[in-house]
């Protein structure tokens, strides 16, 4: 199903929100289970993510930041059904499971445009966590964990949606 977005007129919200940055959010899935971490400054349960660096590919940032703050290595999940182009056709980055554009307080003076991955460990089993996070709640949390914590409903739904795109992906 197709649906259609409306957006304010871009003339009019670049004057009223002069800074966008580009940033990632990974929901890295691992048997049912999605990683997150109690991110410090927002004090909010999220999936490793951050800015994307100039001249890095989104993809790039989105494998890096899961590096730096939980200590793994991980495979995008590509959610496009897009046939890849031959070379020396252009690349075909991953399809993120979505991109939405969010107002960073003191908004709305500060938007991030942030590219929503899936992805899974690239060892079948993980070694152990660490990086940036490991001292931030930083695991796998299953649904009823998801559900005991403090977990935002929009993070609830990009985890349930990562869990589907890694099924749909085996």
């Amino acid at each position: 199903m197709v649906s259609m977005t409306t957006l304010r007129p871009v003339e009019a919200e670049a004057r009223a929100c002069p800074e966008r940055e580009f940033t990632v959010a990974v929901f890295v899935v691992h048997d049912g289970a999605v990683l997150l971490h109690r991110h410090k400054k927002l004090d909010m349960w999220l999936p490793p993510g951050g800015h994307v660096e100039p001249g890095e590919l989104p993809d790039e940032a989105a494998i890096r930041e899961t590096k730096e703050e939980a200590g793994l290595d991980i495979v995008l999940v590509d959610t496009s059904d897009d046939p890849q182009p031959a070379p020396p056709g252009p690349q075909r980055l991953c399809r993120p499971l979505g991109i939405q554009l969010e107002d960073i307080p003191p908004a709305p003076h500060h938007q991030h445009i942030d590219l929503i991955y899936a992805a899974v460990p690239r060892d079948p089993v993980p070694p152990s966590l660490g990086g940036e996070s490991a001292g931030q709640g930083l695991g796998w949390y299953d649904r009823a964990a998801c559900r005991r914590l403090d977990v935002s409903d929009e993070v609830l739904r990009w985890a349930e949606a990562a869990r589907r795109a890694v099924a749909a992906a085996r």
